[in-house]
C-alpha cells in the first residue's frame, strides 16, 4: 500500500465559515444516522413482539 506523506499537503488557509458549514454538516449527518438506526431498531422490536405474539397465541 503507498505511504501518503501529509508534509507535503498543502492546504490553503481555513475560513471559519468553510470550518463551521462542514461542522454543521457533519452534525446533521450523525443525527440522521442516530435517528435512521433508532427507527430501524424500533422497527426490529416491532416484528419481534409480533412474532413472540403470534407463538403465544398459537400455543393457547
Amino acid at each position: 500500500m503507498r505511504e501518503i506523506n501529509l508534509d507535503e499537503l498543502r492546504l490553503g488557509p481555513i475560513k471559519a465559515q468553510d470550518l463551521l458549514r462542514l461542522t454543521k454538516d457533519a452534525t446533521y449527518i450523525a443525527v440522521g444516522l442516530g435517528i435512521l438506526t433508532f427507527q430501524k431498531a424500533q422497527v426490529c422490536r416491532r416484528e419481534a413482539m409480533s412474532k413472540l405474539q403470534d407463538q403465544i397465541a398459537k400455543q393457547f
